[in-house]
């Protein structure tokens, strides 16, 4: 499920895709086409949870596309020249850590990991 919201006569659009299980070539479309997207940060890696044992489930048994990986949502959009901002992070979230390499590779992408407070212009 995903929302987009713009103005009436203006071009500028905000995505909104708060959880999704695969980037479809129509949520990448609703992607490419928006200023920003907020996309579904909830876990890192399919195992998070194992690993950390707190859940014996993988993030996509609950319905999230890992943010990491090799077919992960970093590795979806490479290409995009939207601004692709995680939210909706688990606390079990490694990319919470601003000294994590989960982290340092969202960073490295381009993306960005959604914080308190933030505000945006569109």
């Amino acid at each position: 499920m995903a929302y987009e919201i713009s103005q009436r006569g203006r071009g500028e659009r905000l995505l909104f895709a708060p959880v999704y299980a695969e980037i479809d070539a129509a949520l990448r479309q609703a992607i490419d086409a928006a200023d920003i997207a907020f996309l579904d940060g909830s876990f890192y890696s399919d195992d998070e949870l194992l690993a950390q044992e707190l859940l014996p489930k993988r993030a996509r048994a609950l319905g999230h596309l890992p943010v990491g990986g090799a077919d992960g949502a970093l590795t979806r959009l490479r290409g995009t020249a939207t601004r692709v901002i995680f939210t909706h992070l688990n606390n079990s979230n490694p990319m919470l850590d601003p000294h994590s390499p989960a982290y340092a590779e969202v960073r490295e992408s381009g993306a960005e990991i959604a914080r308190d407070a933030m505000e945006l212009t569109v």
